[in-house]
């Protein structure tokens, strides 16, 4: 991924702890719009936020863009889903999303 790509963990500190992706940033969805400027997210960054939760992940995209963040891709699924793609980089994210059953979305805005 490139440098002004940021991986954006919304999940509980709890689950976080658990299981997540290395080099992500975790805020949970009640804090976002508090500390995000603190954890080294910048608008000006194209940021995919994970989550096990649709409904959290697009209230996370509602924050990010009140805040002028406009590259966001949302995926919701497991994050050992996400580990093993980000593994083997050499496969898409379309082909990624088929094979686990993820859904993902890219929101974009000029």
């Amino acid at each position: 991924m490139p440098d002004h790509t940021k991986c954006l963990d919304i999940r509980d500190s709890s689950d976080f702890e658990k299981e997540y992706v290395p080099n992500s940033i975790n805020i949970s969805i009640g804090r976002l719009p508090y500390v995000w400027g603190k954890e080294n997210l910048t608008p000006e960054d194209s940021v995919i936020i994970l989550t096990n939760n649709y409904f959290k992940g697009i209230k996370a995209i509602r924050i990010l863009r009140k805040q002028g963040f406009y590259d966001l891709y949302l995926l919701v699924g497991t994050i050992t889903q996400f580990i093993e793609w980000s593994q083997n980089q050499q496969r898409n994210s379309e082909q990624f999303c088929n094979e686990y059953d993820w859904s993902s979305t890219h929101i974009c805005s000029e």
